[in-house]
């Protein structure tokens, strides 16, 4: 099921391949700015809308390695374990389970707040 990426979606992916500065946080390969084949990736599932825009939810991933964790969920699982500790993980889990109702004025104010973040990297 494909679930449409909004302006919010665009800017949160770009902040965090900013953040991780173009590198893919699992097998540590450089990108040049911009690369279409290094990706925001979710921990937990986008559909989320808690955790959707929540930096701490997401890192880059290169094509390679976004369709190896797909594929291994729980490999994958247990790497965010090792490498942002299980209180954190259990921490976003329970985050990821909150029921949040989206509005219309909700995404402007995400798409503001991302673009303030952007501006402070």
């Amino acid at each position: 099921m494909k679930i449409h990426r909004s302006q919010a979606d665009a800017l949160f992916s770009l902040f965090i391949r900013r953040r991780d500065k173009w590198t893919c946080r699992r097998c540590l390969k450089p990108f040049p700015e911009g690369a279409q084949n290094l990706h925001s990736a979710h921990i937990f599932s986008r559909r989320h809308w808690s955790t959707r825009h929540d930096p701490t939810n997401a890192l880059s991933l290169c094509f390679t390695c976004h369709q190896y964790c797909g594929e291994n969920p729980i490999e994958f699982a247990r790497w965010c374990d090792k490498k942002f500790g299980a209180e954190a993980m259990d921490r976003l889990f329970a985050l990821s389970h909150r029921v949040v109702k989206k509005s219309n004025s909700d995404e402007k104010l995400r798409v503001m707040a991302l673009k303030q973040m952007l501006d402070r990297l």
